[in-house]
């Protein structure tokens, strides 16, 4: 079922004013208070103020683990979603992408060249975390790599973040940007914003799963290990004392 991005609230036991998502570049770009006193402007990309920029997706928290592999865990929920990607010329997924804290080289595109010197070409789909034998299609790896891995997140890194928003929605109306205003999992043909994610959190209605449970056979995943920079750290510092 879509997340419904700009509806008026349906728990008011939750929030007070409604939660809107809107598209970074319209609205400008930058979190700040509106000409109307009574709404907050926050960007949740990696692009936003600190701290709203800890929602984006590229954001490295460190040690999230990685659904369906075992004792493996990345920086950020982009590099799982971007190293467990398998293309066409490059039919394996690419470990250096979990262990990525830079904020930057996350994109895993099929016309730039991969690790066999070649564009990777179409996707083929994304591997179920260690499960070589088990190809995901856009839906599926939706709903068992990034919902789970982005709602890991905002339960273990941004349970202070996530309080403030609700704060603020007890006084004010609030509007998050993102790239995408997306909410709906099975629309494949947008991106899915993190902000529509962000708001279903609070308002308690997570998007219910697409797709069964797939049935896991032992294995293991070949991993090919790239050296990342790790002296990179993302913008601004958080209270560096």
């Amino acid at each position: 079922m879509p997340i419904d991005c700009s509806a008026r609230i349906r728990r008011p036991d939750l929030l007070v004013f409604d939660i809107e998502i809107r598209h970074v570049r319209g609205a400008g770009g930058s979190s700040a208070v509106s000409g109307d006193p009574a709404t907050h402007i926050l960007n949740v990309t990696s692009k936003g103020d600190y701290p709203w920029q800890r929602f984006s997706p590229m954001f490295p928290h460190g040690e999230i683990p990685i659904p369906y592999f075992a004792n493996r865990s990345a920086e950020s929920v982009e590099g799982i979603w971007q190293g467990l990607k398998r293309f066409e010329f490059e039919n394996r997924i690419d470990c250096g992408y979990f262990d990525n804290r830079s904020m930057r080289n996350l994109k895993r595109t099929s016309r730039a060249k991969g690790m066999f010197g070649v564009a990777r070409g179409r996707v083929l789909g994304h591997q179920l975390g260690a499960h070589e034998t088990i190809l995901l299609n856009y839906v599926e790896a939706r709903t068992l790599i990034y919902l789970p891995s982005y709602r890991w997140i905002l339960e273990h890194r941004l349970q202070d973040e996530v309080a403030e928003l609700r704060k603020l929605t007890r006084t004010s109306r609030l509007v998050l940007l993102d790239y995408s205003t997306n909410g709906d999992v099975a629309r494949i043909d947008k991106p899915l914003s993190h902000a529509a994610l962000v708001r279903a959190y609070l308002l308690d209605s997570w998007p219910a799963p697409a797709v069964v449970q797939p049935k896991v056979p032992s294995g293991s995943a070949h991993c090919e290990h790239r050296v990342v920079p790790r002296t990179t750290r993302p913008r601004p510092l958080p209270d560096a004392g």
